[in-house]
């Protein structure tokens, strides 16, 4: 789905949609909560740093977890990601072959984590960290399920999105958190805030969370080379569209069409011709995602650029030093 507009209003605060729905929010809310409270959770062999947020999609947690696993194994020590699969279609735990698995078992997240480390596939979290202990895993590096109880965690890390923040700060449905903001940051061992939070209310959020935060930005890899003489038509299925298409603004890009789809939107055919027709129409390179690249047909890519991008972290030796310290505790129930 794509985030509603109502979420994430400029002022920040809540219309009369939001409004209308704040009861179903609390339902949302109460039922998650109560999950966590009776939760049995499993621990695993390996240790656990799950990477999540506090609302739904588009936070930036896959890019995020590809960081985290650049500073973990400067040392050598064997990491896995594990992820749920969105999108996917497997029952049992599988661990990724690239050479095999397509997006439509995988899910796009998968694919684009499994081409920087051993990756699992698990719609139970439990059983996905199993397998990857059983492979010899030392620490895995868990992509959502900051609110899932199935597994015990050594480490749980919330990414914000400081342009979007905490949107109207309603639940589901009447806005985009998963849970209390101040709950989720209170069981938070750390905060990774990408970007400069853009509303003083979140900002207090945060500070009166007294939950470490480390700070982060999201950079265009140095190693892509662009013609920005060339004008892009842009296309994208992630959670927040608007965010992409902003980075390409903000990178000098000239892009005279949008095209928003739904987060982990399959492409199909009549898709890709309209595409293509836009193309052709204003003169102009198709670009997307890394995320949405991996969605699309082989034949397709070749017509497509692809936009990587990478977190750098502000104090990576301060942040290495913290994950070290946090890995030496057994994991609490989070």
């Amino acid at each position: 789905m794509r985030a509603p507009e109502f979420w994430y209003p400029e002022d920040g605060l809540a219309g009369l949609t939001a409004t209308f729905l704040t009861p179903l929010g609390w339902l949302y809310g109460a039922v998650g909560q109560w999950q966590r409270a009776t939760g049995s959770p499993r621990r695993t062999v390996a240790k656990v740093i799950c990477v999540g947020n506090l609302t739904a999609g588009g936070t930036g947690k896959t890019p995020v977890c590809l960081a985290l696993n650049d500073l973990i194994t400067a040392d050598g020590t064997r990491t896995a990601f594990l992820t749920r699969g969105y999108g996917g279609k497997t029952a049992d735990p599988t661990r990724i072959d690239l050479s095999v698995h397509g997006f439509e078992v995988a899910g796009d997240e998968a694919l684009l984590l499994a081409s920087a480390a051993p990756t699992y596939i698990s719609p139970t979290r439990r059983r996905g960290g199993e397998a990857a202990s059983r492979d010899g895993t030392e620490v895995i590096i868990m992509d959502d399920g900051f609110q899932n109880p199935a597994i015990i965690k050594t480490l749980s890390l919330v990414v914000i999105d400081a342009a979007a923040g905490f949107g109207n700060r309603r639940m589901i449905p009447a806005g985009p958190l998963r849970e209390s903001i101040r709950l989720g940051l209170r069981r938070a061992d750390a905060i990774i805030l990408v970007g400069d939070l853009c509303h003083e209310r979140d900002r207090d959020l945060v500070k009166a969370s007294g939950t470490p935060v480390f700070r982060a930005s999201v950079n265009v890899d140095p190693r892509a080379e662009f013609d920005l003489t060339r004008p892009v038509v842009a296309f994208t299925g992630i959670g927040r569209p608007q965010k992409f298409f902003d980075t390409l603004a903000a990178q000098g890009f000239d892009v005279v069409e949008a095209v928003p789809y739904p987060d982990h939107h399959p492409f199909r055919t009549r898709d890709l011709e309209w595409l293509e027709v836009l193309r052709d129409e204003r003169s102009a390179d198709l670009i997307t995602t890394s995320k949405d690249y991996v969605r699309l047909p082989a034949n397709f890519r070749a017509k497509t650029r692809e936009l990587p991008i990478r977190i750098l972290f502000e104090e990576p030796e301060s942040l290495a030093g913290f994950l070290v310290e946090g890995l030496q505790d057994q994991g609490a129930t989070r």
